[in-house]
């Protein structure tokens, strides 16, 4: 328990540091929340309801988890293209391979950074 009271003095939690205290002894032995006198029988049934009901969240949720992974495919098959791309126009478009930064080379790079900077500026 002193390992929750410096986190709730720490944190600045004081107020909340009977929940916690009642938060640390369910997670010591996640099976006996049963059995601690610290709970009262509406946060018994609350672990109760986590316990039977696992899979039981916001349809939100699950559209945002779906709407993200999307998006992440989406994101890792642009950077596919702009890097395969990034390999072969420089050739195509007659530029010098430049070593160092000269601006053939800035050039070439910019279309790999476009996806990048464009979420980047709007986050």
């Amino acid at each position: 328990m002193a390992d929750v009271e410096s986190f709730a003095q720490m944190a600045g939690m004081n107020e909340q540091l009977p929940l916690l205290k009642k938060g640390a002894l369910a997670a010591q032995n996640p099976t006996a929340y049963e059995t601690l006198p610290e709970l009262d029988d509406d946060e018994r049934d609350a672990l109760r309801f986590e316990v039977t009901n696992k899979w039981k969240h916001p349809k939100i949720l699950y559209l945002t988890i779906i709407l993200n992974s999307i998006a992440a495919a989406v994101q890792g098959w642009d950077q596919t293209g702009s890097n395969g791309a990034n390999l072969s126009f420089p050739v195509a478009l007659g530029i010098p391979d430049g070593n160092g930064n000269t601006p053939e080379t800035q050039y070439c790079n910019d279309p790999v950074r476009y996806p990048g900077v464009n979420c980047a500026s709007n986050a």
